[in-house]
């Protein structure tokens, strides 16, 4: 059962940066930062990618980014990757996250259990998210 935990769990972790990449913008506090990035870094360097998908144009972005087959994965220890999500979690560090705004990409019951955890709301969305990937591994 734990073969493919893997690619489950960075599929969730990029799950939480991307909805945290998404509030940013709906919070009015810019563009997102890692997805461009991602997505550059994706089309210089499709080696990780190109033969695992197959379509039209928007078909491809939607599986590089969103894709069960979770590509994305082998770009993630990229510097350009790495300086996004840095960027990110530098830009939200020191904002206010209104629970109702954190409800708008995690929801509910993942926030209540990120906000009881001794860590930085940030740190603990992501974690929190993470280990609700690895729930269907236990019974």
């Amino acid at each position: 059962a734990f073969q493919k935990v893997g690619p489950a769990l960075t599929f969730a972790w990029r799950e939480a940066i991307y909805a945290l990449d998404a509030l940013r913008g709906l919070a009015g506090w810019g563009e997102p930062l890692v997805v461009p990035a991602m997505e550059r870094l994706m089309l210089d360097r499709p080696d990780a990618w190109a033969g695992h998908y197959r379509g039209a144009p928007e078909a491809l972005r939607l599986a590089r980014h969103f894709g069960y087959a979770d590509r994305i994965r082998y770009y993630w220890p990229d510097p350009v990757a790495q300086t996004a999500v840095a960027a990110l979690r530098a830009d939200l560090a020191d904002r206010h996250l209104p629970r109702p705004l954190l409800t708008q990409t995690f929801g509910e019951t993942t926030v209540a259990e990120a906000e009881a955890k001794d860590m930085s709301i940030l740190d603990a969305l992501i974690e929190t998210h993470v280990q609700e990937a690895l729930r269907p591994y236990f019974f």
